[in-house]
């Protein structure tokens, strides 16, 4: 299982089995929640909760994207700019065949159009995934980044899991 921190050994400890996350973590208190919040959490205000790891709030998916999810939303944008593309590409193809005023041409320019901006964002979040990071702690790790240490393959099974099956088909990877 990967950590989201990496645990320093405890200097107080005798036998140096023990670790601990103090020495390494402030831990914040959410005033909103009530509650304490993990390393690498943040309120939400319009969903109203904490989310872990939490990249942005959604409204095409009407939630945060975090830790739990983050996974499903690459697959979103990745299957989204394939099927836009796909369908800009047929029709601008097949435009004289269906159309012979030329209307639908600009639908299939429209889907490439709109299949390149989420392509772009793609691009982004997988950029993302691959440095562990998320698009709120972008800033602060670009200048400090406490994930230099990971490879890629270890900030990807971070998100998909070990399991190559499992990583293009939008259900949750089964435990290791």
């Amino acid at each position: 299982m990967l950590a989201l921190l990496t645990v320093q050994p405890d200097n107080n400890s005798t036998t140096g089995n023990y670790f601990s996350i103090e020495n390494t973590y402030n831990y914040r208190f959410c005033y909103k929640c009530q509650g304490i919040k993990p390393p690498r959490t943040h309120h939400c205000s319009i969903c109203n909760e904490c989310t872990m790891k939490m990249d942005h709030h959604c409204p095409w998916v009407g939630n945060c994207v975090g830790l739990r999810n983050h996974k499903f939303f690459w697959q979103f944008l990745l299957y989204a700019m394939l099927g836009l593309l796909h369908e800009g590409i047929s029709l601008k193809i097949n435009e004289s065949r269906l159309s012979p005023a030329g209307n639908i041409g600009l639908w299939g320019l429209m889907g490439i159009a709109f299949g390149c901006t989420i392509g772009f964002m793609w691009i982004f979040h997988t950029i993302l995934l691959c440095k562990n990071w998320s698009s709120l702690e972008m800033a602060e790790l670009g200048k400090n980044d406490i994930f230099a240490h990971q490879s890629v393959s270890e900030s990807w099974k971070q998100a998909f899991g070990e399991n190559r099956i499992y990583w293009f088909l939008p259900i949750r990877s089964p435990p290791v």
